[in-house]
């Protein structure tokens, strides 16, 4: 009966551990949350961020300026006056 707590432990102790190691990479160790997709420029494409695993793109419904200047901040572009939607 002890060998299979122990079993048991140890298989949790494992399965907790790679959730904390998915934690840590996903949180800390991915620099890039952040990009241009789709055009081959690092100054134009489609914005896309990194979010639970995965990237997806940002819907521009409701995307302004103040998001723009955000966004190209966070791609190393500098400060943007205005954003321009194709």
């Amino acid at each position: 009966m002890l060998s299979v707590l122990l079993i048991f432990l140890v298989l949790l102790f494992i399965v907790l551990y790679a959730f904390v190691v998915q934690y840590i990479i996903e949180r800390y160790l991915i620099l890039k949350t952040v990009r241009l997709a789709g055009s081959g420029f690092s100054y134009k494409g489609r914005l896309e961020i990194y979010h639970n695993g995965q990237w997806g793109t940002v819907c521009d419904d409701v995307f302004g300026d103040a998001d723009a200047r955000v966004a190209c901040y966070e791609l190393g572009l500098g400060y943007v006056q205005r954003s321009f939607n194709s």
